[in-house]
């Protein structure tokens, strides 16, 4: 059915303006494809921040079984009062 609906809007003057467009249909699974991987994430944030250390304590936090959200705020508090 969300094929139908995306060639029927096509077909019709609505869509006269677009061209060069690639639509993906598949029922949400590209946006579920995002992982959040620690170890990029940890390595990115010590690259933007130039200190991996800093890096390596963020990914230890998001691979820890503990509410991490308020574990980073934790150590991100700690951080700046350095």
């Amino acid at each position: 059915m969300d094929v139908a609906n995306l060639v029927a809007f096509l077909v019709s003057d609505e869509a006269s303006w677009i061209t060069g467009v690639n639509f993906t249909i598949d029922g949400g699974m590209t946006i579920k494809m995002i992982y959040m991987d620690p170890d990029v994430i940890g390595g990115s944030i010590g690259t933007l921040v130039q200190d991996p250390e800093v890096g390596e304590l963020i990914m230890r936090v998001l691979l820890s079984g503990r509410d991490k959200v308020q574990e980073l705020k934790r150590v991100l508090k700690t951080l700046t009062q350095q």
